[in-house]
């Protein structure tokens, strides 16, 4: 049974995503769910009058938050503080995508009985899902190599972000990708969702689109090491993915990434 209290929706509108501010509190009033609260974080963007205007149209009660943080830093503070409101679950919303309208009922059967849920995440545009291969059942095994997991499709208990939060590293630029490894790690349950849906808006500077010279992938190279050389100290697994990546040019030809298009069939962890 989920109680009044027990659901906040959470995102962080910054300059590039204000934009999209009055789509979203129209989409966050569409949903067929509405017993949850919304936490805002504006990062790196001044509060003005037009903003609480478009603010106040929201069915829900409402927490502003102001932030002038580099993103990854802004989210973790944020998380830190709004551990001590009175909530049991968080879904992450990025403020430039939208929810299916029952995004949140269809997540509800669901959260007694796991830690964490990863719903759904479709293209904004035609609509068809990134992930049809994810089976319900979902493990670390399944996030080691890249990621499925983001801040617009992760719904999480209290009690399971209150055993991460004091080892997130601020310095990692994947916050999505680092919050799901230490999930698992710490035995969380978690399940995929199909039923329950979020539209991913793709950027023109996402990997995904630019990703057409090898410049690109190092670059991406150089943050997968970073993740890998955080987690070494966890698991012998992500030690041994460390040192395969540690000669970034030498692994680059050895698994054949210069082929850009077979690249980004394999990889769905970058900028999600």
């Amino acid at each position: 049974m989920i109680s009044k209290n027990s659901l906040l929706l959470f995102t962080t509108i910054h300059p590039y995503g204000e934009k999209f501010l009055a789509q979203l509190i129209k989409n966050i009033n569409e949903q067929t769910y509405q017993n949850f609260k919304v936490f805002f974080c504006f990062n790196n963007l001044k509060i003005k009058k037009k903003h609480l205007k478009e603010i106040n149209k929201l069915r829900n009660k409402f927490i502003i938050l102001k932030t002038n943080l580099p993103p990854v830093k802004s989210r973790i503070i944020t998380l830190k503080k709004m551990i001590k409101y009175n909530f049991n679950i968080i879904i992450f919303l990025d403020c430039d995508d939208l929810m299916h309208k029952k995004r949140i009922e269809n997540l509800l059967p669901h959260l007694n009985r796991n830690d964490f849920i990863v719903n759904n995440l479709k293209n904004f545009d035609n609509k068809k899902s990134y992930f049809n291969d994810i089976k319900k059942k979902i493990n670390l095994k399944s996030i080691i190599e890249d990621n499925y997991i983001g801040l617009s499709n992760l719904t999480i208990k209290k009690k399971s972000l209150k055993k991460i939060i004091n080892e997130l590293n601020p310095k990692l630029k994947i916050l999505d990708w680092q919050m799901a490894t230490l999930l698992f790690l710490k035995r969380q349950k978690g399940i995929f969702l199909k039923n329950s849906i979020t539209y991913y808006r793709q950027h023109e500077n996402n990997f995904y689109k630019n990703c057409n010279n090898s410049s690109e992938i190092f670059k991406q190279l150089k943050i997968k090491k970073e993740h890998y050389k955080f987690f070494k100290k966890y698991n012998d697994v992500y030690k041994n993915k460390y040192e395969e990546l540690k000669n970034i040019k030498k692994y680059f030809y050895k698994k054949k990434l210069y082929n850009y298009k077979s690249f980004k069939k394999k990889t769905r962890w970058l900028e999600l």
